[in-house]
């Protein structure tokens, strides 16, 4: 791999080891570019606080961080300062303006829930619920229009289980208006290498039929893991089987 542009910190409270060691380890494997794409903070009207993301608190000093990295390592690798960021209707002006007071190159669009997070359930969780697949990808397609998202991380997260013609039908005005809006997806290597319930066959089988562009994304919560060669060799046979175009290196949509 030469490129990944979602990596976590342990800022997020979910993943491990210091900013230093994840550059290091790719330049160590080989790699030209390194985005780090930490869970963003979220400032919530109602006052709600995320367990699963970076507080507003940590948020200077992990761009702090990443920047005196840039300039240490800037003549052995290209590092990029990103965060993966839900679309609540609600809430992302408010929040984007927030991250925009400090550097920051890129957006990915992680949609981890429909509309907010209090009480509501998480899109990888099971569930038949056709107004919810509905609501997904609908935010998806809100969110890609805005044109600040780099690409859609881990677009087939939503774990559907109710009729497949409702899925396939859903899934095709989602990446319909990927192709419309250049906006690539992702196919997730954690998802690969832990077995979880995506990449979903059929979301990249609709893919390909409508000539997605598509970037691998490792996903990465450990130093280890910001190259993985054996799950992107399984993806790699993923876009060669469904006709997907692969991109490389990211096109930076940041507004």
């Amino acid at each position: 791999m030469k490129t990944n542009y979602h990596t976590h910190t342990m800022r997020c409270n979910h993943a491990r080891g210091e900013d230093r060691e994840y550059v290091e380890s790719a330049i160590e494997k080989g790699m030209e570019e390194l985005g780090f794409a930490d869970h963003s903070p979220y400032i919530f009207s109602d006052g709600h606080h995320s367990g699963f993301r970076m507080t507003t608190d940590a948020y200077a000093g992990y761009v702090e961080s990443l920047l005196s990295l840039r300039e240490e390592f800037g003549d052995r690798i290209r590092l990029y300062i990103g965060v993966e960021m839900e679309y609540y209707r609600d809430d992302f002006e408010a929040t984007f303006a927030f991250l925009k007071q400090q550097p920051i190159d890129y957006l990915i669009l992680g949609q981890h829930f429909v509309d907010s997070e209090p009480g509501k359930l998480y899109n990888g969780g099971a569930s038949d619920d056709e107004e919810r697949l509905v609501g997904y990808v609908d935010r998806v397609i809100e969110a890609m229009h805005l044109g600040v998202y780099s690409y859609v991380a881990h677009p087939d997260i939503i774990n559907f289980t109710g009729s497949e013609e409702k899925y396939r039908s859903e899934i095709r005005r989602l990446c319909k208006a990927a192709v419309e809006t250049e906006t690539p997806l992702e196919i997730n290597l954690l998802g690969i290498r832990d077995g979880r319930h995506y990449p979903n066959p059929i979301f990249w089988e609709e893919a390909g039929k409508l000539g997605c562009h598509v970037i691998l994304g490792c996903d990465a919560h450990g130093s280890k893991t910001v190259s993985d060669d054996a799950s992107a060799a399984i993806a790699e046979e993923m876009i060669k089987k469904y006709g997907l175009v692969k991109e490389e290196y990211l096109r930076l949509k940041l507004k």
